[in-house]
């Protein structure tokens, strides 16, 4: 069973906002009322993606610096941290990207064979 709000909600998101709706019926247009929200959408996604990218390399730096006197399964601890980072305070693309980065980070430059995505004794 369908209630009338529903109707008035669907046919409300499938039209637009409000606030375009006003601007084409009142016919009033200045540069704020015809900025396009899409653009902001597309332009937090990819600083999104750009910040997961640099937590990654700062968590392979930190790394580098740890390695010294940690093993590399505990480095992996290092980019853990990061995304937790990434996805509290920016959101799911930086989480995505700071865990695709940093675990390519983690294998090619601390597991043996260092500089190579190959793994030398793999569990079977």
């Amino acid at each position: 069973m369908m209630y009338a709000w529903h109707g008035q909600v669907l046919r409300r998101r499938l039209q637009g906002s409000i606030g375009r709706a006003i601007v084409r019926a009142t016919g009033k247009t200045d540069s704020a009322d015809t900025h396009d929200p899409a653009s902001d959408v597309r332009t937090l996604r990819w600083r999104g993606y750009l910040s997961g990218v640099l937590i990654a390399a700062g968590c392979t730096a930190l790394a580098a610096v740890m390695s010294i006197w940690f093993a590399p399964t505990n480095l992996a601890m290092v980019y853990l941290l990061g995304v937790v980072l990434a996805a509290t305070q920016l959101g799911r693309n930086a989480a995505v990207a700071t865990s695709v980065i940093g675990t390519l980070s983690l294998d090619f430059f601390f597991i043996p064979p260092i500089y190579s995505f190959a793994i030398r004794t793999p569990n079977i």
